[in-house]
């Protein structure tokens, strides 16, 4: 599906944000930041990515791949965004310019991994993102997302498909932790590790912002319930028909 105006939103937002890998002046954000990096890079551990090659959907300015390179093999950091990828260039990565046909432009299994940090619920054709991802993946898949329940109503509308940006930031799709999973089965994809924190889902931050010493409870809360935790990185593992195993051993 072509979609010139979600191009274009990106190319304009690149300027606007070309420092997001900078501390954020609120504390609790930046908190909350550093909570998510350290998410995605145990994801990353329990992948054993020790010299494993890596393709991310969506890196923007490469806030949660910044540091990955002295025991991660070789990153391709991709992106919708021309100059994104400068950027990306410029700070030494990998990388690969995506069209928005929702088609990755590797063969299948070429990638140990692949990852789409705070990238899903931006993209129009969600299910055939997370499909592409799981047919280049050679192991694993990895997905990081704010668990987003409003509006309520995308609860119970098929998010396989959206047109329309839901807010200024470019999200299209809300995705819960349940919505995941269903669409992941959907794509032959195992769940193996989830590591959630913060209760519940995204009124956590308003929450600890009014009352700080709540912070460490309901952070533990969400690393309990991950279908109702703020935010979650879900590693998922490509499933193997009994036949293709017995003939790899």
């Amino acid at each position: 599906m072509k979609n010139i105006k979600y191009k274009k939103f990106y190319e304009d937002k690149s300027e606007i944000y070309k420092d997001q890998h900078q501390k954020p002046d609120d504390e609790l954000l930046a908190r909350l930041k550093l909570h998510k990096k350290k998410a995605v890079w145990k994801a990353f551990y329990h992948c054993g990515m020790i010299n494993e090659n890596l393709l991310d959907i969506g890196t923007g300015a490469g806030v949660f791949l910044q540091g990955l390179s002295g025991w991660v093999g070789e990153i391709t950091a991709s992106d919708i965004s021309e100059a994104r990828i400068k950027q990306l260039k410029e700070r030494g990565f990998n990388t690969q310019l995506l069209t928005d046909d929702n088609k990755l432009p590797f063969e299948q299994n070429s990638f140990y991994a692949v990852s789409c940090i705070s990238t899903l619920d931006h993209i129009p054709l969600p299910l055939e993102t997370l499909k592409e991802m799981t047919r280049v993946a050679d192991k694993y898949v990895i997905i990081t997302l704010g668990n987003d329940i409003l509006p309520l109503k995308s609860m119970f509308v098929n998010n396989d498909i959206a047109t329309e940006m839901l807010d200024k930031f470019g999200h299209i799709t809300r995705l819960t932790f349940s919505r995941l999973n269903y669409m992941a089965r959907k794509c032959d994809l195992e769940l193996d590790y989830v590591y959630s924190y913060g209760f519940p889902f995204r009124f956590y931050y308003r929450i600890i912002k009014a009352f700080p010493k709540l912070e460490g409870p309901l952070y533990r809360l969400g690393r309990r319930f991950p279908k109702f935790a703020y935010a979650y990185t879900a590693v998922y593992k490509k499933f193997i028909p009994i036949n293709d195993e017995v003939e790899s051993k």
